[in-house]
């Protein structure tokens, strides 16, 4: 199996305390584990999570998740979601992680794979009328953006950028948690977690697996707190950018000097 597959694909529904229900978008990462953003099931009282894209969100088709089950990362606004491991597509291997090096002043390739409120299409289905279909997003991750935050800047390219609705809702509305994956290459880097309404509505801002957070710098990972639940945190996560010139010219530096 290549990633992203739809095949991996979830979509999130979740219901808060005054019964109010929002939607986002997962990603099966191992057997019994779904990642999102971590906002999108912070308030529930109730999730479902319907896996693989199916053609409607019949509730014999989904998967109630126990919201005590959710294992949490907040600096980094991640989550992952608790699903049978008797439901795995055919073929399934786990998707590599990896971190962009933001460092290098270059703009990273990457796609995004959800359900945003843009792709709401109840004319395939009348008797659906919240029916979303995928939205497969291209773009390129600019490094040195949004440095302070520690989140990245996913530009979406593949298109002209969603225009304004009159309800004046975000058009990427439940895209919060789609998977982002470098391309080429296929390493998950992050997760979709919103749309700034103030800024470019072409501009999706994303969580990444590594953060530098605080004055200090101290660095965030997830290695620390899901390491013992995927097998792919069990060895440092991989720098999937090209290293920058200067790191290249003292590598050689260094290789003259030992010879």
């Amino acid at each position: 199996m290549e990633h992203p597959a739809t095949a991996c694909l979830a979509e999130v529904v979740v219901s808060d305390s005054g019964g109010i229900q929002s939607c986002g978008s997962g990603y099966r990462v191992a057997p019994g584990w779904v990642l999102t953003a971590g906002h999108v099931v912070r308030s529930a009282v109730s999730i479902a999570v319907w896996l693989g894209a199916p053609r409607s969100l019949d509730p014999a088709l989904g998967v109630g998740i126990d919201p005590a089950g959710v294992r949490f990362i907040e600096h980094l606004d991640l989550a992952l979601l608790p699903v049978p491991e008797d439901s795995v597509p055919r073929g399934f291997v786990v998707p590599l992680f990896g971190v962009v090096d933001r460092q290098v002043p270059v703009k990273v390739p990457a796609v995004a794979l959800g359900f945003p409120l843009l792709k709401l299409r109840p004319d395939l289905d009348p008797s659906n009328p919240h029916l979303r279909e995928t939205r497969f997003a291209s773009g390129k991750i600019a490094n040195l953006e949004d440095a302070r935050l520690g989140t990245l800047a996913l530009r979406i390219t593949d298109g002209q950028a969603p225009a304004e609705r009159a309800d004046h809702r975000s058009p990427w509305e439940g895209m919060s948690g789609a998977a982002v994956f470098t391309a080429p290459g296929g390493h998950l880097v992050g997760v979709v977690g919103k749309h700034q309404k103030d800024q470019d509505p072409a501009v999706l801002t994303v969580r990444p697996f590594m953060a530098e957070q605080g004055d200090g710098g101290h660095s965030v990972s997830v290695r620390p707190d899901w390491a013992g639940l995927l097998a792919q945190l069990n060895e440092p996560l991989p720098t999937v950018t090209a290293p920058a010139t200067r790191v290249l010219a003292e590598t050689l530096a260094q290789w003259a000097a030992d010879e």
